[in-house]
C-alpha cells in the first residue's frame, strides 16, 4: 500500500506542479499505462490522516493493496472515507492501533 501511495501522489505532483503536462506523458516516463495511473492516482486523494495511518501501519488488517484498489473511487467527505475504508468502528469510533 505504500508504493501504490508513493506512486499517487508523486503522479498528482508531476501533474499539478506541471513537470508532465498529461496522464499521457507520466505515462510514457513511467513505463505505465493511462489506466493504471487513472486507476491508482486517486490514492492521492485520500485525506492526510488515512495516508499517514496507512504509512506507519496504523489501519485495519483486513485492508490490503488490493482492497484499497478495488475501493476507489472514494468518497469526497474524509469521514466517510475512514467508514468505507474500515478505520471507524460502527460506533463512528476511530480504529484504534494493535500493539
Amino acid at each position: 500500500m505504500i508504493a501504490l501511495l508513493a506512486k499517487a501522489n508523486d503522479w498528482f505532483s508531476r501533474l499539478k506542479s506541471g513537470e508532465c503536462k498529461s496522464i499521457s506523458e507520466l505515462a510514457n516516463e513511467d513505463g505505465s499505462s493511462n489506466k493504471y495511473i487513472c486507476r491508482i492516482m486517486p490514492l492521492a486523494l485520500l485525506s492526510p490522516e488515512t495516508q499517514q495511518r496507512i504509512l506507519v501501519g496504523d489501519h485495519p488488517q483486513e485492508l490490503n493493496a488490493q482492497q484499497l484498489i478495488k475501493r476507489i473511487p472514494q468518497p469526497n467527505d474524509w469521514t466517510e472515507q475512514k467508514r468505507v475504508l474500515g478505520f471507524l468502528h460502527p460506533a463512528g469510533k476511530t480504529h484504534s492501533p494493535i500493539l
